[in-house]
């Protein structure tokens, strides 16, 4: 093989692995996160991002933090107001949020990416 056919191969075999990387780049960037229940995201680790759907118990004391409940448990949500915006969160909302999982001192919330009133 001669200089100019190993430099050609070279940089295709370069080429080939940048596709590759953009091509798995852009697959993580498109993937969302898992829809589980409280009882799942209360076990996830720390930095989890995951979707639950609950119906608002109570808005807690603390500002910007709400318990949401399904069948399998509860959880408080951090949401910031401008998250929440104009929707009413009268007890029984159902909310779906999109968040990630803060783990601390052995209690778990979800600080919200996203919310969407489900009925």
């Amino acid at each position: 093989m001669n200089e100019h056919s190993k430099m050609c191969s070279k940089r295709l075999a370069t080429l080939v692995a940048m596709i590759g990387s953009i091509q798995l780049f852009a697959a993580c960037a498109s993937m969302q996160p898992s829809a589980v229940t409280i009882a799942d995201a209360l076990a996830a680790p720390d930095g989890t991002e995951l979707v639950v759907t609950g119906t608002v118990v109570q808005q807690m004391q603390e500002d910007e933090e709400i318990l949401l409940q399904d069948a399998s448990g509860q959880i408080v949500a951090e949401v910031d107001d401008d998250l929440i915006g104009e929707l009413q969160l009268g007890s029984d909302a159902q909310l779906r949020i999109k968040g990630e999982v803060d783990r601390d001192d052995d209690r778990s919330v979800i600080v919200a990416e996203s919310v969407q009133l489900v009925k």
